[in-house]
């Protein structure tokens, strides 16, 4: 670590909570703002640029701040949602050892100067310049997240987000989940598996009169998709912080349109993804050899920031795909179609729970 790797951070969750709250049954994005302790922040940064200070004075001025050290926070602030191994977030302390460390150092360094061992003792102050370094560059980090963790629990408390929010962008570290009850036919679920490395995922579920509607045009749309993955969710973001923007105006866009006009919603919404199944299905099973090379070329589509920005559990071919296509042509081809094809069957269940509240599903599934 140098001191370009540590930064103040800003954005969701730093500097305000998204949440979606519900007016008058419809639901709209809020930003609430966090009590910032910036000016503490900035006087840490400081202590960190300044020579004259190490890891002990900044603990001592961080401990003598007004705001209360014996809390420990279950979340992932100062961390990537990717980030594994990591433990509740806890005021860092700094014990006397450290203390006299630094001391008998100087002290043995200024002993070697007095006995003349000038060259030793200009290597020895180097060494312990950069002991204590980076001991403020660890001590910098970890009471960045406690006071990025103390103001967003605060804030959560003051603003009593929990209990008047449908739904608020979390920081809980490992499985978290909650269900909001829209109305007595709509349904959101929200689980995450922040900070537990290749293992961690953001999914969100909307379920309509219990039914668990799934992105089913992802399974044709993409060039790769999970149908493991698409049974789900009806959407997987990729863990990050600026995922959580891209769920609340998915939720906020989709259930709305629900609650407005559930059979508007219904035809729309639920019968475009079964429709655009069918359709993409359709396409593959004609698709010409130049088709099936456009297909690989697709890097955008143009509703991918309508529906679907942000998502994890789909995406067009890359590079290497785009390379073994050129190898053996025509067997890259029929593999896709088959995929394609095949992997549709996995559906079936979905399309039959569907069918229960829109008929013309059968003959999607015949």
């Amino acid at each position: 670590m140098n001191e370009q790797t540590i930064k103040k951070e800003v954005g969701i969750n730093f500097d305000y909570i998204l949440a979606l709250k519900s007016n008058d049954g419809t639901l709209s994005i809020e930003k609430i703002d966090i009590f910032r302790q910036d000016s503490l922040i900035d006087e840490m940064f400081e202590m960190y640029e300044n020579p004259h200070d190490d890891a002990g004075d900044m603990y001592r001025r961080a401990r003598n701040s007004s705001w209360t050290t014996g809390y420990t926070f279950p979340y992932c602030l100062g961390h990537s949602y990717y980030a594994s191994y990591i433990d509740e977030i806890a005021f860092p302390e700094i014990n006397a050892d450290y203390q006299r460390v630094i001391y008998d150092k100087q002290n043995h360094i200024s002993n070697c100067y007095k006995n003349g061992y000038i060259d030793y003792a200009k290597k020895l102050q180097s060494q312990l310049n950069a002991f204590i370094k980076k001991s403020k560059e660890e001590y910098l980090k970890c009471i960045l997240q406690y006071i990025y963790s103390y103001d967003y629990s605060n804030t959560l408390r003051q603003y009593k987000v929990k209990e008047k929010y449908k739904i608020f962008s979390s920081e809980i570290h490992g499985r978290f989940a909650y269900e909001t009850v829209v109305n007595d036919e709509l349904k959101i679920l929200t689980r995450t598996n922040f900070c537990y490395g290749s293992s961690s995922y953001f999914h969100i579920i909307v379920k309509y009169k219990d039914i668990e509607l799934l992105p089913l045009s992802e399974w044709v749309k993409y060039y790769y998709a999970g149908y493991n993955s698409i049974m789900r969710y009806t959407r997987s973001y990729f863990c990050q912080r600026e995922s959580w923007k891209y769920a609340m105006e998915f939720l906020e866009s989709f259930v709305n349109r629900a609650i407005e006009n559930p059979d508007e919603f219904v035809k729309n919404d639920v019968l475009l993804e079964v429709n655009g199944l069918m359709a993409g299905l359709e396409e593959i099973f004609l698709m010409t050899e130049m088709e099936f090379e456009k297909r690989l070329d697709v890097k955008h589509i143009d509703d991918d920031d309508i529906r679907y920005i942000g998502i994890s559990s789909a995406r067009h071919a890359n590079d290497c795909e785009r390379q073994n296509y050129k190898i053996k042509k025509t067997e890259s081809a029929m593999i896709y179609k088959m995929e394609k094809i095949s992997g549709a069957l996995h559906f079936l269940n979905n399309l039959k729970s569907i069918s229960t509240i829109i008929p013309e599903v059968e003959s999607s599934i015949s």
